[in-house]
């Protein structure tokens, strides 16, 4: 191997391992760093053939060239991180709501707690992302990144901010969104144990309305993994979108 060789699969790696090391699935303690290591090389390898290492001659437009693609790789890891937590921002909803949130659990994955809702939403959503093929399209997309030519300066375009910011504003409104049923129909069983404590005080009825509402509300989600299903089916398609409508601020043909 030659030594432009190397240095393009360094290249192509800044931009692969930062996507991978950032990269929701991938960016946990669960898979070792030898392992995305190791990963992200062989991609590089696959792609080192199409960066041209001929007008890198000096050290600093190297430097300028690894940290173009180091941004360009975590951004687009981030991007898919903002429309990743939707279900977790839903569950944790649902936990405040039936009033479990209290008890967490302790991700060894991603070190912090979380809550019992938001862990179970998350590793379903996971499941699905990953069997409608959405982390081999991940992987398809950042090697064909390397056929287009980089547009790293588009960051400080007043565009690019509107976009990130609607992607923050639908990633808020779609754990609401999703969290809402539920809890409606949790605010009408509350309303019920309001009238019947009114009109039975004798009764105590606020006394096991704790345990009514943990139990009806443990009774609609198991009853809503369809639709749950289906809504995250729906979550994965939005999020390709939004990552690709994101992907062409960074890259153009």
């Amino acid at each position: 191997m030659t030594v432009d060789l190397w240095l393009a699969a360094f290249l192509a790696f800044c931009r692969i391992g930062s996507f991978l090391f950032f990269l929701p699935i991938f960016s946990g303690r669960a898979i070792p760093v030898i392992a995305k290591t190791t990963f992200g090389m062989a991609l590089a390898f696959s792609v080192a053939d199409q960066i041209d290492v001929a007008k890198l001659t000096t050290l600093p437009a190297i430097l300028a060239y690894v940290v173009t693609q180091l941004v360009i790789g975590i951004s687009l890891a981030k991007i898919v991180e903002f429309l990743f937590v939707v279900p977790k921002m839903a569950g944790h909803i649902l936990d405040m709501d039936l009033g479990i949130s209290q008890a967490t659990l302790f991700d060894i994955n991603t070190s912090p707690q979380s809550t019992i809702l938001s862990t179970i939403f998350d590793i379903f959503f996971v499941l699905i992302f990953i069997a409608m093929g959405g982390l081999d399209y991940l992987v398809a997309t950042i090697l064909k990144s390397f056929e287009y030519t980089e547009t790293a300066a588009a960051l400080l375009q007043e565009s690019f901010i509107k976009s990130v910011l609607a992607t923050l504003l639908f990633a808020i409104t779609s754990a609401v969104q999703i969290a809402l049923p539920i809890m409606g129909s949790l605010f009408l069983v509350n309303f019920v144990l309001i009238l019947i404590g009114k009109q039975t005080p004798q009764l105590n009825i606020f006394m096991n309305a704790f345990v009514v509402k943990i139990t009806f509300g443990i009774f609609l989600v198991g009853a809503s993994v369809p639709m749950f299903s289906y809504v995250f089916k729906n979550l994965t398609n939005t999020l390709l979108d939004e990552y690709t409508n994101l992907f062409n601020f960074f890259l153009t043909k």
